[in-house]
């Protein structure tokens, strides 16, 4: 629904199906009927006709993030090395040039953070219209800046003209709308304006009775009008996501002895707010549930929304959706193109689009497993609710690695996210494709059931080898595997389920799979070359272990390579844990826990823990030491590593760090 000002006088002969209309009315357009007539509301809720030649309709121009009364009225967008800006001109809020009726042509930057902050850079102003067009050199120098961000100035909208009975009626059908489709605090900014409106409009008719300026309307006429605006808050919402990720959440709850379903998408990647689309009243059975859920999902799709998954809260349907003798079996909803249920709302989704296409004629799920088998008899009671919640994951986990070899094989990115984080965004901008298998898997599977690993590696180590590493986020990992580049990725991320922040276990585990044939690239005897005694010291205790330990297996190791594949060796059973914790940075009680566990790698971490202040970022260094896999990156390390090992101010520990978060960076 569109506010509108009529620019001239209507007086139909039909008054039911045309609306008569007087100059300077203001009407709410609903829909449009055809090229040349609109359907409008007018003050008194009566619907008509009205041509569109005596409607006028105002552009709404973006408020300036940081500026004061600043209307942004934009000309073209801008891309300029990754980063996008605004070509504009400065308006006020009636549309007018805002430096003293001047037309000026600024530029901004758009850029935002994962915090939905903007970048605060002050407007660019540019004399050259024509240089903005082609985007020419002189102007892209100029554009040049390192972001700051800081989050915008959202003042609410206080209306100063002439306010009237029929735009605050606008302003009230907007806000009940908002009301009545978030229940998140995102109303605030309508309710304000609602607000400021009235006391607006009481002010400028200090005579006017109140029953006058605020009439009662009737109930069922006031519902449909709020309807019918929310419903157009609500598509203007849906097309503002086409080819977005989103991620329906379903939740029930028993309201007044009526069992009440609502479905809301959350827009992780966005930073929006939970917005409820649909909802039914009713037994809340498995048909049910599938059936609400390939209706809102068909909705989605309609708009050109990308949906990651479809979660409910309930454990046995998640479980139910899985059977393969059951008619509502998530691998028949495949096909159709449904994206399944696989996560609970307090955990994180599971994208299946890429399993379908390759496990067509296959059953999807093995529940004969034998680890599973195991590991579910084993659990029994002694684990909590999430692990529960995540024995079907686990259960696809193994299956496409025991029957799916041969596809794994060919897959040149495998994306594999494991417990919460932040930057998923990433992974689609990156890699841009709907052909990504991921597979999210609580952390606590393996840390607190240290005699599953043993197991799981016993019953497959024929096939595969599991290299456990933690990996700092964003940090990409490069191996030959098979003459070929493949890259795997930590990318991770989190949720807000109902306004509540998910448990997020801080750091992520990562399995890698590497065949008998797997070989480390070895590095050029020229580029390791420590400068320092103490890094030799390193260097050589390194070469030394590495030459005794049993890895033949897995590849021929020489001096230069087992310095870095030292570090990826498979851990003993108290590995896993161990592993965990170190990578908490300055958390003492982590590593105090290595040196009473007896861990035979303790050694090597006690030759950089020359202070208290900087064992655990040497520690850090070293491992990442084993990550590097060019000879660049590898003396890159080294020479932050003669940092911190030589640092003995705060200041420079410092600069440490930070040289060390720019080489993960990038």
């Amino acid at each position: 629904m569109t506010p509108c000002k009529a620019v001239a006088n209507f007086s139909p002969t039909n008054g039911t199906t045309y609306l008569r209309v007087v100059k300077d009315d203001v009407l709410t357009i609903d829909s449009w009927r055809s090229d040349d007539y609109a359907m409008c509301i007018n003050s008194s809720g009566e619907k008509g006709l009205v041509p569109g030649i005596c409607l006028q309709l105002e552009d709404a121009n973006m408020k300036h993030p940081f500026l004061d009364d600043v209307y942004m009225k934009e000309v073209k967008r801008i891309t300029v090395d990754s980063k996008k800006y605004m070509h504009y001109n400065p308006v006020d809020r009636h549309g007018k040039n805002y430096d003293s009726g001047h037309l000026r042509h600024d530029i901004q930057c758009l850029q935002t953070n994962e915090k939905a902050e903007v970048c605060n850079r002050r407007p660019h102003r540019h004399y050259k219209p024509a240089e903005i067009e082609s985007e020419s050199k002189q102007m892209v120098d100029e554009l040049q800046h390192k972001c700051t961000f800081s989050k915008p100035k959202f003042r609410s909208r206080i209306y100063s003209q002439i306010m009237s009975i029929e735009l605050l009626l606008f302003l009230f059908l907007e806000f009940m709308s908002k009301v009545i489709l978030s229940f998140t605090s995102a109303t605030s900014d309508c309710f304000y304006s609602f607000v400021y409106g009235a006391m607006t409009l009481a002010r400028q008719n200090p005579t006017v009775p109140l029953e006058t300026l605020f009439p009662r309307y009737q109930r069922q006429k006031i519902s449909e009008l709020i309807n019918d605006k929310g419903q157009q808050i609500l598509t203007n919402f849906l097309m503002s996501l086409k080819n977005f990720y989103v991620s329906i959440q379903i939740d029930s709850a028993k309201l007044v002895d009526q069992k009440l379903t609502i479905a809301t998408i959350q827009t992780p990647f966005l930073s929006r707010k939970s917005i409820v689309i649909d909802y039914f009243i009713g037994s809340v059975t498995q048909d049910a549930l599938v059936a609400f859920g390939v209706r809102v999902y068909k909705r989605l799709k309609s708009f050109g929304i990308r949906v990651i998954s479809v979660t409910t809260d309930t454990l046995r349907h998640q479980i139910a959706s899985f059977d393969l003798q059951s008619d509502n079996c998530i691998y028949k909803l495949i096909n159709e193109g449904i994206i399944p249920y696989g996560a609970s709302c307090t955990a994180h989704v599971l994208n299946l689009c890429y399993c379908a296409d390759i496990l067509k004629e296959k059953p999807l799920f093995n529940f004969n497993n034998k680890v599973y088998d195991i590991f579910k008899k084993s659990i029994g009671n002694k684990c909590n609710v999430i692990v529960k919640r995540w024995l079907v994951i686990f259960d696809i986990f193994i299956y496409l690695l025991k029957n799916d070899s041969d596809k794994l094989q060919n897959i040149s990115k495998l994306i594999l996210i494991f417990g919460p984080a932040r930057e998923a965004s990433l992974l689609f901008e990156r890699l841009g494709s709907t052909y990504i298998c991921v597979f999210p898997i609580i952390v606590q599977l393996i840390l607190y059931y240290d005699w599953l690993m043993k197991k799981w590696i016993k019953d497959i180590k024929e096939e595969y080898y599991y290299v456990l590493s933690v990996f700092s986020n964003n940090v990409y990992k490069r191996f030959i595997y098979n003459d070929k580049m493949l890259e795997l990725s930590l990318i991770s991320f989190s949720l807000t389920v109902n306004g509540r922040r998910c448990c997020a276990m801080g750091e992520f585990l990562n399995v890698s799979m590497f065949k008998e044939e797997f070989k480390l690239k070895s590095f050029p005897d020229d580029q390791i070359s420590p400068d320092t005694q103490q890094e030799q010291k390193i260097k050589q205790r390194l070469v030394d272990d590495g030459q005794n330990m049993k890895l033949n297996e897995v590849a021929e190791l020489n001096e230069k390579s087992s310095v870095a594949l030292h570090l990826l060796r498979q851990p003993k059973i108290t590995g896993p844990k161990l592993f965990f914790n170190l990578w908490r940075m300055g958390d003492e009680i982590a590593y105090d826990d290595m040196f009473d566990s007896g861990y035979d790698e303790v050694e090597y971490f006690k030759v950089l823990s020359l202070d208290p202040v900087y064992k655990n970022i040497g520690v850090f260094a070293l491992h990442m030491l084993g990550c590097a896999c060019t000879e660049a990156s590898c003396e890159r390390v080294f020479a932050i590593l003669r940092r911190i090992v030589n640092c003995h101010r705060k200041r420079l520990l410092i600069k440490t760090i930070i040289s060390l978060y720019i080489f993960l960076s990038n």
